[in-house]
């Protein structure tokens, strides 16, 4: 039966509350706003490891903004997507609330990411690969695989000349498109789970912040790198913490739409990785700077 406003009619009883993940998906969000109408209440849980340090506003207006209430683990991620959405008029016509799950969620990944010792040595390097499809996404800065195959590439390239030996991680969503692309200039391609691989390598490196693994590497002992590009949108206040986490080397666009950045600044920061430093993560997935 399609999922329309006819639809919900045939319910003998409308739910008083519904939860939705993945809220974007048009049949989801069909059922939630036909629903919603009737008088019940709708939650959208929170999606992935974003902890709203980095805004995606064209994407939060399709699978957050319509809700009546929007679910994130911890206060302070909530205080984060309050910030980042709610002075949008589409929030201030569906009246969207946020709040907070309390989840133990983070606290979990911490003390899994922290139990096992680390061994000092760094000699293994992770680039964490992009999602290659055709897509484009709304949001993000170079979140297209053209440009994120071509800069990937390079930064490969320059892990290697650097010495280190290199493992490329595969979306595990995106393994036959990325197909044997990186063999060449990888010493391994894994397609695991990266829950799974995580301790393999020494280091990470990102050419973009909107990956999950971002949201788990952070609470790791291991460096991390980042081609951070310039029109990336940042919350301030959550970028000044992250900067403490992970080592940024700045990026651009060239006149012909290509990713560009200081390759002598990333074989620098790459081989200087900053102390750890986990004010952001006690401030925004740990919560201890609050009462």
């Amino acid at each position: 039966i399609p999922i329309t406003n006819s639809f919900v009619t045939i319910l003998k009883k409308f739910p008083e509350e519904i939860s939705i993940t993945a809220a974007g998906n048009p049949i989801r969000k069909t059922l939630a706003t036909a629903l919603q109408r009737e008088g019940t209440k709708v939650y959208v849980l929170h999606h992935g490891e974003c902890a709203g340090v980095e805004k995606y506003p064209n994407a939060h207006r399709n699978d957050g903004s319509f809700c009546n209430y929007f679910v994130c683990p911890t206060q302070q991620i909530t205080d984060n997507f309050r910030l980042n959405y709610s002075d949008s008029l589409l929030e201030k016509r569906s009246g969207t609330h946020y709040i907070s799950s309390e989840s133990s969620h983070y606290e979990n990944l911490y003390q899994r990411y922290r139990s096992s010792p680390s061994s000092g040595r760094y000699n293994t390097i992770m680039l964490i690969g992009f999602g290659m499809n055709h897509t484009r996404y709304l949001d993000g800065a170079g979140y297209f695989s053209y440009f994120q195959l071509d800069a990937q590439y390079r930064v490969a390239q320059l892990i290697k000349q650097n010495g280190y030996r290199l493992i490329y991680k595969v979306h595990p969503d995106r393994a036959d498109e990325v197909g044997e692309l990186f063999s060449g200039i990888s010493d391994h391609v894994e397609k695991k789970r990266f829950e799974d691989v995580w301790d393999c390598a020494d280091g990470y490196v990102f050419t973009h912040p909107g990956s999950t693994v971002f949201g788990h590497t952070v609470l790791t002992e291991k460096p991390m790198v980042l081609v951070d590009l310039r029109n990336n949108n940042w919350n301030e206040i959550g970028y000044k913490l992250l900067c403490l986490r992970c080592n940024m080397v700045g990026g651009n666009f060239d006149s012909d739409n290509r990713i560009i950045f200081d390759e002598t600044e990333f074989s620098e920061k790459l081989n200087n990785p900053l102390p750890l430093n986990d004010s952001y993560v006690k401030e925004f997935l740990l919560g201890e700077t609050r009462s």
